[in-house]
């Protein structure tokens, strides 16, 4: 018969009270392997590549004007739309880049989403929640302006004309001391046709 020892600083932890340390520690190293692997496997289903080619149109929009919105359902961003083709006998992916300047005006813990409609669809990635910007004071007075960014892509999609849309919604509750509202400013919206 053949028997381990597992040597700590010279101390022999073949005992029984230790072989119960033992136990639950082989426990822990399973539970946590699995856990890993839990992760990975829901990183992985949650990931999705598009291969595509040269780019064949971009459209871009600005505005420096302020958008205003105290609504909790999306609403259209004023100026926030284009159109851009997919040539005959082609497909492709459109892709999208927004940034802008924001204020997130409410309670803390509140925060203001932007997405993008091509084609009447959510755009990928399509979080829940997506937050461009969270509520944060500055001093406990007012609130601070941030820049932000997104990034999203449809398709593969058929040749054909694809209206852009990019709209906004503010999430949580009224703070005391301002209004309750998402505000954009300064942004830039470029819509591009990678041929696939």
């Amino acid at each position: 018969m053949h028997r381990s020892f597992l040597f700590v600083r010279g101390s022999d932890l073949s005992g029984e009270g230790n072989r119960m340390r033992n136990k639950k520690l082989l426990v822990a190293l399973i539970m946590t392997a699995a856990l890993v692997s839990s992760l990975v496997t829901a990183a992985l289903a949650t990931t999705s590549a598009s291969k595509a080619h040269a780019v064949t149109a971009v459209k871009v929009v600005t505005s420096t004007d302020l958008s205003i919105t105290s609504s909790d359902t999306w609403s259209n961003v004023a100026g926030g739309s284009t159109s851009i083709v997919i040539p005959a006998s082609t497909g492709g992916l459109i892709l999208v880049h927004f940034s802008g300047e924001s204020v997130c005006s409410a309670i803390d813990g509140s925060y203001c989403s932007v997405r993008v409609l091509v084609g009447g669809a959510e755009a990928q990635p399509a979080p829940t929640a997506p937050t461009f910007d969270t509520a944060s004071k500055l001093n406990g007075i007012g609130f601070v302006a941030h820049a932000s960014s997104i990034d999203r892509v449809a398709g593969p999609l058929a040749a054909g004309t694809y209206k852009v849309q990019l709209q906004y919604s503010i999430h949580g509750s009224a703070d005391a001391c301002c209004s309750f509202e998402f505000v954009l400013q300064n942004w830039f919206l470029s819509v591009e046709v990678a041929r696939t």
